[in-house]
């Protein structure tokens, strides 16, 4: 009985990292068009060049890097909600954890973030060739980018 309640939180854990990716998959990733279309028009009403990060060109983002970006922002919203819970249990925002979980940690992650996406455009931009922006590998119709997703909430390294 012990060891079934060591056991069930992380299961249901990495069930609901699973849920979330699939429907980061399923509702997001797959608008990849409508979300390039309004980040465009966000890009070229509000930024500066140096800060946007979807390219002028066709695609404009990558699957792989809409699908990563989706599940970072999931992430740093449920570590910001985290804060939030602990900031009112300790009743206050000045706390080394609550300041931490709601303030330092997003702005890390959203850093990371930025940081990831403006590396993809510039990649994007650089290549000349082929680009792989399929969503299944091989001849198989299979999603690998999901696959790979629900393969990491799954592995054992945590």
């Amino acid at each position: 009985m012990k060891s079934l309640i060591k056991f069930l939180p992380g299961v249901i854990i990495r069930v609901f990292l699973t849920v979330s990716v699939v429907i980061i998959d399923k509702q997001v990733v797959q608008r990849r068009d409508q979300i390039v279309h309004k980040g465009r028009q966000l890009q070229n009403i509000y930024l500066p060049e140096s800060v946007c990060v979807i390219a002028d060109t066709e695609p404009g983002i990558l699957y792989r890097d809409l699908q990563l970006a989706a599940e970072l922002l999931g992430f740093t919203c449920l570590i910001a909600s985290l804060g939030l819970v602990l900031a009112i249990f300790k009743g206050t925002l000045w706390d080394f954890w609550v300041f931490g979980f709601l303030f330092v940690s997003p702005a890390c992650l959203i850093g990371v973030l930025f940081l990831s996406l403006s590396l993809a455009k510039r990649r994007l931009l650089g290549d000349r060739g082929e680009i792989d922006d399929t969503r299944s590998s091989g001849h198989s119709r299979r999603n690998s980018g999901l696959e790979r997703s629900i393969h990491w909430v799954w592995a054992d390294v945590w």
